[in-house]
């Protein structure tokens, strides 16, 4: 007799559990599955169906969207199914060993139709590697060749600096001064006579006055010896000019001999040229590169999050025996195919990951992945991350060729801004991380490659810089990085700074040729200039001064007369008076 006490419960039983698989199960997975991807990411993901089949063990994803944490109205990626393909073995265990998953249909950077952004504080870690102390590095190097080589040719070709016009200067004030202390002596003159004028004036016996008279006398012969001085002094006027032509004359001739080794005085430092003109374009390909290194390692610990998600309220777990560890989650291989877009059109996306794992060091392997897109532009990436190791080691090597022009503007405006233009170009190298040791050489190759000034720059630019920038022809340059992550050392070997300077060697040649015969000019000028002014200024000073001091000795002498010839002399005759 059936014994519906007995077989009921165990109906209810089995019926919850099917109605829970069937219905509940899938949900619950999704939203675990929703939550991981989105701590990873840092961005909204989206799933629409997840259905699984328990024997064999399946999972398929279908229209799963995943956004872009840059860009959150965009999506990184999305794909319209994934198959998983599961071992059933470690379920029992509640370990995830994915053996083979697919996804189908992958788009990279599409559209996105709502906002990818999560909440607030629901932020993730984030992406990339951050390589800011490279890009300081380059924001310092920046334009300061440029700012150098401009301070340098401004002061060199400035006017100011011709040493004809600072001598001209300095002997015309040399010249001031000579003239105002000449002028100044003459009056001197003028008031030690008038001082002696006043003793015609005294009144008084003679004998009275005999001591004021002898100090008279001797001022007076003072006087005229100085007056003699002075006339010597004015008659050297035309040597002094004669020699001050020549020192004008001297200048000239070191202007010319300067200007002419000028070119080899201005700084030009091809290493630093390439590092201006490549260096934000390397950078950038290196950020990108360094991303991919970035992303790579959030990703693989994607796996350590997945643990399962459905906790038992009540009851406990039933284990199953099983010999040694082993990670909870695996990915042995998936396989991917889709499309990526740029400028509009599509190409196609292939792809193969090998080897992800929660706990790689028990797992034992090494993960190694690879991407390539097709089209006109064919890129790949192959990546291994070594996470077996005691110190992880992540590789990374590329290979990117574009038949598509490309256009990049370097410097700043108002300033220095380059506009480097090139129809075709290849890129390829390889990074690797060990620990927190960076090395990496990138390989730029653009076999044509011209450089334009931007209508932006000043002045200086467009006249020096414009014409060398016409003498770049092609770009084959190499990146090499060593260092650190906080401290990165980096050089660039690279023909496109001699190229430049080469092509500014030109133009120095060009432009300092017309500017140094214009300065020279400028000096000849002044130089004739002076020269033929001064000699006549100094005749001409040297007349008038002696015409004065001649003046004032004629004073004296009647000064003279009155003291010794005068009616005060025929009162008392003062030179017998004083030889006695």
């Amino acid at each position: 007799m059936l014994r519906w006490t007995y077989v009921i419960p165990r109906v209810l039983i089995v019926s919850i559990v099917w109605a829970f698989f069937a219905f509940g199960f899938d949900p619950l997975l999704r939203y675990g599955v929703v939550m991981t991807g989105e701590s990873t990411v840092g961005a909204r993901v989206d799933i629409a169906s997840l259905t699984t089949r328990l024997y064999p063990p399946e999972l398929k994803l279908t229209n799963v969207e995943v956004a872009d944490p840059g860009r959150t109205n965009d999506n990184l990626f999305d794909f319209g199914e994934l198959r998983v393909r599961l071992a059933g073995d470690p379920l029992l265990h509640r370990e995830y060993f994915i053996e083979e998953a697919t996804i189908e249909g992958l788009r990279v950077n599409a559209d996105r139709l709502s906002d990818g952004s999560l909440a607030p504080g629901e932020e993730s870690e984030g992406g990339g590697l951050d390589l800011g102390p490279l890009q300081d590095q380059l924001e310092l190097i920046g334009l300061r060749w440029y700012d150098e080589l401009a301070a340098t040719a401004k002061q060199e070709l400035d006017p100011g600096s011709l040493e004809t016009v600072q001598v001209a200067k300095a002997v015309e004030d040399e010249w001031k001064a000579r003239i105002d202390d000449l002028k100044l002596r003459i009056d001197e003159l003028q008031e030690r006579i008038d001082g002696m004028k006043d003793i015609t004036r005294v009144k008084g016996e003679p004998l009275e006055q005999l001591d004021t008279y002898a100090r008279a006398s001797d001022d007076l012969k003072q006087l005229l010896l100085d007056s003699a001085q002075l006339k010597n002094d004015i008659h050297q006027l035309p040597d002094l000019a004669q020699r001050d032509v020549y020192r004008i004359d001297q200048a000239r001739r070191n202007d010319t001999a300067r200007l002419r080794q000028r070119v080899q005085q201005l700084p030009l430092n091809g290493e630093a040229i390439s590092k201006s003109l490549l260096g934000p374009q390397m950078h950038e390909r290196l950020q990108s590169l360094a991303s991919w290194i970035g992303w790579t390692k959030r990703y693989m610990q994607a796996g350590e999050e997945l643990e399962p998600a459905l906790a038992a309220q009540r009851g406990q777990w039933i284990e199953f025996p099983r010999e040694g560890r082993h990670p909870k989650f695996v990915l042995q291989s998936l396989t991917l195919t889709g499309e990526a877009r740029h400028g509009g059109q599509p190409f196609a996306i292939t792809g193969h990951l090998r080897d992800i794992s929660s706990d790689p060091q028990l797992y034992g392997h090494p993960t190694n992945w690879e991407f390539a897109v097709a089209g006109p532009d064919p890129f790949t990436v192959k990546g291994h991350s070594d996470l077996t190791l005691a110190q992880p080691v992540h590789e990374i090597t590329f290979d990117w060729r574009t038949d598509r022009p490309t256009e990049m503007l370097i410097g700043k405006d108002e300033k220095l801004a380059v506009r480097m233009s090139a129809p075709t170009m290849t890129f390829g190298g390889w990074l690797r991380l060990d620990g927190d040791q960076l090395t990496c050489q990138m390989q730029l190759r653009q076999p044509t490659l011209s450089a334009t000034l931007s209508e932006t720059s000043e002045e200086f630019a467009q006249q020096w810089i414009a014409p060398a920038l016409t003498a770049i022809r092609e770009s084959d340059a190499t990146l090499n990085v060593t260092g650190t992550l906080s401290d990165p050392h980096w050089t660039i070997e690279s023909d496109i700074g001699r190229q430049v300077a080469r092509g500014f060697q030109q133009v120095l040649v060009a432009q300092v040729d017309a500017t140094r015969t214009r300065l020279i000019a400028k000096a000849d000028a002044v130089a004739q200039e002076k020269m033929a002014i001064l000699p006549d200024f100094a005749n001409q000073h040297a007349q008038d001064l002696l015409a004065e001091v001649t003046s004032r000795e004629s004073r004296a002498k009647q000064v003279t007369t009155k003291l010794t010839g005068g009616s005060l002399g025929e009162k008392f005759n003062l030179n017998r008076v004083l030889r006695r």
